[in-house]
């Protein structure tokens, strides 16, 4: 059987934006990382638009691959440099 892909479910979007939210208002630190449950792993799956919508932080790890983005919300001293 195949495995159902959650990010083409509408609710199941939804819920993993609302989870991450809240993960994300809460961090306590200023370089922020989020790691992504194992039934999510889909890196291509959160388009640019999607993650600063929600307020992403500046290093999304989606299973073993990381990915630097800068968010609307976070001042531009607290965005890391490569």
């Amino acid at each position: 059987m195949a495995k159902l892909d959650p990010f083409r479910s509408q609710q199941a979007r939804a819920q993993l934006f609302d989870e991450y939210d809240a993960v994300m208002r809460n961090w306590p630190v200023p370089v922020r990382a989020w790691r992504c449950p194992l039934d999510f792993v889909a890196p291509t799956a959160l388009t640019d638009d999607e993650l600063r919508g929600i307020g992403a932080p500046t290093t999304v790890l989606l299973g073993d691959r990381e990915v630097i983005h800068a968010t609307d919300r976070m001042p531009r001293s607290r965005v890391p440099r490569r």
